[in-house]
């Protein structure tokens, strides 16, 4: 359960400052995290970011803590597609890192390098 100060620092966080976090984690961690840069000629509602490491890849969107910040209906049908097809997708947000989910999650991605 996070305090009221890890409640705050999640509130506060940008998407950017959170990405800014995973990325790094994941080169700690020796995991390929990719993201582009520019989607504006993608198509819409790609995840955020894929993170590969051995022989599992996660899809993550990030968002703010902000109840404002809602999943795009493309973004919601892309994840639905890829849930459909097995793929391991999801939405992280600030308080996921600040409550070890996104280390939780990234840990037993780097064990599969091992196994």
């Amino acid at each position: 359960m996070a305090s009221c100060g890890q409640l705050r620092l999640a509130g506060a966080m940008t998407e950017g400052e959170l990405q800014g976090l995973v990325t790094a984690m994941c080169r700690t961690f020796g995991l390929y995290c990719y993201h582009t840069h520019d989607s504006r000629h993608s198509a819409a509602g790609f995840p955020d970011l894929v993170i590969l490491g051995g022989r599992a890849a996660l899809f993550r969107e990030l968002k703010r803590d902000d109840p404002r910040a809602k999943l795009s209906p493309s973004q919601a049908q892309v994840i639905a597609l890829m849930r459909n097809a097995g793929l391991d997708v999801g939405v992280w947000r600030p308080l996921d890192w600040v409550e070890q989910r996104i280390h939780d999650e990234l840990i037993a991605l780097r064990a599969t390098m091992r196994s």
